[in-house]
């Protein structure tokens, strides 16, 4: 299999759905008494839930591809691209890197701080594990607490991560007076902010950061018509599905060991915390979709994402509050089809069609674009929701939006460079 295929949206996006809902299809009936607090809801499957379903994720997936074949004339594209000035480039490429320095501190200073509170627990073990709740104590007093606003500092890391991974990938270093081990030694930093997370129940986030890079990574180090072999696909997917397995046995596993009095890696632990994985995490995100599909929507646009623009949007518009037609129960994450039901109603059609026409248009122009920091970092934030929209309502959330606003941001500074150069040019053939 060539590593293009692995990150093709158009080979993803259906996988990745289907799988999730013929996991939810299969198990989640059999299984759902095995999960504390699951014996209650219900199996949901209605013909109208099922069509508005399979109808959102059409627009979305026809859209994909739409954007991906609206570009016609590519070899055009190449030869602006290649126009631009080495002084332009470089000077852009600097401020790039300066912004994640910038953000990489945010994001240090954060950790320092969210250590600093979990420091009474990580000194007492027994009250990090009290009422067995095992490390899912640390996100209850750092990340899920909405008191810390500095939390918000770790949606810049998939950025950040996708900066460094650039350059170094990509570019010779040595241009912009750094060296790649500096380079290296910055991106480590932020995997390991990244897999403290991922113990802190940030395991979303985590996935979104490794996805930057693996998009990055495989362009410019491994290629793309590089064939990757069925072993080493299978090896990668087993070692995160460990990862996520052994993050749920300290979570969830420790809680099902004291309730039912049983070793924490006994087989049996870890076949409930199996069972829980697929019913609470997977196939439940489908049955809620299908309950909110069965219920009225809000139209309250960013209900379901970023709480600043909500809050925003609530006191201009004040969009009447969200109460399902069917009970949901816990385990409250939702197919991304679905919310944007619950956000816009039928409207969520155009919502999702412009979605998916910008992850197909920027998966085409990180194909066909090589020395364009914007096209290879728009489409290195775009991919992981190709992933996470089974679970998360990934582009209206700040996990994408920090990233997407700090890159807008950074392409207008190029734009102002490239506008300075021709005039300079301009003056110097006058002169």
């Amino acid at each position: 299999m060539k590593i293009k295929t692995l990150i093709s949206p158009i080979v993803i996006t259906p996988l990745i759905f289907l799988s999730q809902f013929f996991i939810w299809l299969l198990t989640f009936e059999r299984l759902k008494n095995t999960v504390p607090g699951l014996e209650s809801v219900s199996y949901h499957l209605t013909a109208s839930a099922f069509l508005k379903y399979m109808l959102f994720f059409g627009f979305l997936y026809f859209f994909i591809i739409l954007g991906f074949f609206s570009i016609k004339n590519i070899q055009k594209l190449r030869v602006r691209n290649a126009q631009h000035s080495a002084q332009c480039i470089k000077l852009s490429n600097i401020f790039l890197i300066q912004i994640a320095d910038l953000l990489l501190l945010l994001v240090l200073i954060s950790e320092i701080i969210n250590f600093y509170i979990m420091w009474d627990l990580l000194k007492k073990p027994t009250i990090l594990f009290s009422q067995g709740l095992g490390l899912a104590n640390l996100a209850y007093v750092t990340l899920q607490d909405e008191s810390n606003w500095f939390r918000t500092f770790y949606n810049f890391l998939p950025i950040v991560v996708g900066i460094y991974t650039y350059f170094l990938s990509s570019l010779p270093a040595e241009r912009y007076n750094l060296t790649k081990k500096r380079l290296k030694i910055k991106l480590v930093i932020s995997f390991i902010v990244s897999m403290m997370l991922f113990f802190r129940g940030a395991r979303q986030l985590t996935i979104v950061i490794l996805l930057v890079f693996v998009a990055l990574y495989a362009k410019y180090k491994i290629g793309f018509n590089k064939r990757i072999s069925i072993k080493l696909i299978l090896s990668l997917v087993i070692l995160l599905l460990f990862l996520i397995v052994f993050s749920e046995i300290l979570r969830f596993g420790v809680l099902n060991a004291t309730r039912r009095d049983i070793g924490l890696f006994s087989l049996e632990n870890i076949s409930d915390v199996i069972k829980y994985i697929l019913v609470a995490y997977l196939g439940k995100n489908v049955n809620n979709a299908m309950i909110i599909f069965d219920s009225n929507p809000t139209y309250s646009m960013f209900g379901t994402g970023s709480r600043l623009i909500y809050s925003i949007i609530e006191k201009i518009v004040s969009p009447p509050h969200f109460t399902p037609s069917y009970y949901l129960g816990p385990h409250g994450t939702v197919d991304f089809t679905a919310l944007t039901w619950e956000d816009w109603g039928w409207g969520g059609l155009i919502v999702i069609s412009l979605i998916g026409f910008l992850i197909g248009f920027s998966y085409k122009m990180y194909l066909i674009t090589r020395t364009s920091f914007f096209w290879n970092l728009l489409y290195s934030i775009v991919y992981p929701g190709t992933f996470s929209c089974i679970r998360i309502n990934y582009f209206f959330l700040n996990v994408f939006i920090y990233p997407f606003i700090i890159l807008m941001f950074s392409w207008v500074i190029e734009q102002s460079f490239r506008k300075h150069n021709k005039i300079f040019q301009f003056n110097k053939e006058v002169l």
